[in-house]
């Protein structure tokens, strides 16, 4: 009877331990979750974690003659403020994964052209009312920001809507997401449509 007694209690053990091994991976549309929530929170190191790169920074994504320019790295808590998103699908294949996504945010493919004209209305064509005839770069940066924070939250802003495929890879026992642009313009967008355009006029 001991012997009996002590096999049942070693085959609950293995179940057991199993499960729990099977368990502590993390579920896949909840790492996607985790990671977009980790976005609109502006959680540089959940974003870090489960994308690989802090795509908070825009110097991750956007040219630097770009982020040169314009300190695109102040006003990415406006731009994120208003992303949303919903988990459609989720295809699990092992170690990869497929999460079918709605990702929502301001149209930044149509702000950016009102952006880029509101400083030079605002600014350029202001120019006396600065010391030395030109903004210096406190100035600039001050108006880069107001100018961004009203476009974004203007009522009248267009929002868009996409629906992106975030692929997923299972590695060093986390769920990494594969960036790709697709994914930053549904997070930001349409943001890099926008400069790939510039680019290709």
């Amino acid at each position: 009877m001991g012997w009996k007694c002590l096999k049942q209690v070693l085959i609950m053990m293995m179940i057991i331990l199993l499960t729990g091994c099977g368990s502590s991976r993390e579920p896949i549309k909840s790492a996607v979750s985790s990671a977009l929530i980790g976005v609109q929170n502006y959680d540089e190191r959940t974003v870090e974690k489960y994308f690989g790169v802090n795509i908070l920074d825009p110097n991750t994504f956007l040219d630097a003659k770009i982020t040169n320019d314009i300190p695109f790295d102040r006003m990415m808590p406006q731009v994120v403020e208003r992303f949303n998103f919903r988990i459609l699908d989720v295809e699990d294949e092992g170690d990869c994964a497929i999460v079918y996504t709605e990702m929502t945010n301001v149209d930044m493919d149509k702000v950016m052209p009102l952006f880029y004209i509101e400083i030079f209305n605002r600014l350029f064509s202001n120019a006396t009312l600065y010391e030395e005839g030109h903004p210096n770069q406190e100035e600039l940066n001050e108006a880069y920001h107001q100018i961004m924070t009203y476009l974004i939250h203007s009522e009248e802003r267009e929002m868009m809507t996409t629906t992106v495929e975030v692929h997923l890879i299972y590695e060093k026992d986390s769920w990494k997401i594969v960036l790709d642009e697709a994914v930053l313009n549904g997070i930001y967008g349409g943001l890099l449509t926008f400069f790939d355009e510039d680019e290709g006029v």
